[in-house]
């Protein structure tokens, strides 16, 4: 069983006994409970994403102001 249906069976146990254990049911709480599992990957993937563009953007500015340092170096020790 891989991680993801793990989760989901998980979930959809703790769904079942907050609802007080009632009998029957098992596929609306697999079902409720893949959909939620599903959302809460996929936020987290958007989150992961998010910070590799962000980190992507910081170093090409990083590398951007360190040209621009270097090029006010050169002129300054040019004078």
């Amino acid at each position: 069983m891989d991680d993801f249906e793990s989760r989901v069976r998980a979930r959809a146990h703790r769904l079942w006994l907050l609802e007080g254990r009632p009998p029957g049911g098992a596929d609306a709480y697999y079902d409720e409970a893949r959909e939620l599992v599903a959302i809460e990957e996929n936020a987290a993937q958007a989150r992961s994403a998010k910070t590799a563009q962000d980190r992507e953007f910081y170093e090409r500015m990083s590398r951007k102001w360190l040209d621009v340092a270097e090029h006010w170096r050169v002129i300054v020790d040019a004078r």
